[in-house]
């Protein structure tokens, strides 16, 4: 008798392990999308633009003075730090629509004032993009940590 439950019970535990996990890329929502947003510094890693349907990447090379470095603070400030000329901007930032949008006031080219669907934030991976950027061509920006 002892052997036949012990058998669901394994398969119970599985399931529950299995569907309790968060899977890699997936986004954070609420208050954990404010954590993982404002955790650390995010370095810019390319643009896309989208071009007939689909994305293309502007691959910069990785260390192009025109690089730059965001951080998102817990006060719903941020910074922009440019390689080019060691310049700082600063903007404000304020999340809606359940943490899936990212709006931008202040900041420059790097970060134009703009509301961008969060596409992926994750713990190592932040995707904003911006359907209305030039003449609703649509634009990716990709940042690690």
């Amino acid at each position: 008798m002892k052997k036949n439950l012990l058998i669901p019970a394994l398969v119970l535990l599985s399931a529950l392990n299995f569907y309790s996990c968060k899977k890699d890329g997936s986004n954070s929502t609420g208050s954990s999308a404010v954590s993982e947003l404002t955790a650390s510094q995010w370095k810019f890693q390319n643009y896309q633009y989208l071009k007939d349907g689909t994305w293309i990447a502007d691959d910069l090379d990785p260390n192009d003075p025109n690089n730059f470095t965001i951080n998102f603070n817990s006060d719903n400030t941020f910074s922009d730090h440019s390689f080019l000329d060691g310049s700082t901007i600063t903007g404000t930032w304020h999340f809606s629509s359940n943490n899936t949008v990212i709006t931008t006031t202040g900041g420059d080219l790097d970060m134009v004032p703009a509301t961008y669907t969060v596409t992926i934030l994750n713990a190592t991976t932040l995707q904003l993009t911006n359907l209305t950027y030039p003449h609703d061509s649509g634009q990716r920006i990709n940042f690690t940590h």
